[in-house]
């Protein structure tokens, strides 16, 4: 299958929480691919994750990214998203 994305990705081991808009419940994960547009997900153990979401990103300088996402793919323990 030909590569879809409009930009490299980068291997990065960041954390990350996600936050559904209908719960309090917070997913944490492992960010593994970034891009401008998008990224890679990866939680401990398969979770029930909403199709739209906010994603906090804990970058390595130390700050936080909040990023609105949608789900492209989910594969078991890890789900592809698209920022919007």
């Amino acid at each position: 299958m030909p590569e879809q994305r409009k930009e490299a990705r980068r291997n990065v081991t960041l954390q990350g929480a996600m936050l559904p808009y209908d719960s309090s419940s917070v997913i944490i994960c492992m960010i593994r691919d970034l891009t401008e547009a998008g990224a890679r997900l990866k939680m401990a153990v398969r979770s029930d994750v909403p199709d739209t979401f906010d994603l906090l990103i804990h970058t390595e300088d130390g700050t936080v990214r909040r990023k609105r996402c949608t789900v492209a793919w989910k594969d078991g323990n890890q789900v592809g998203v698209s920022f919007n």
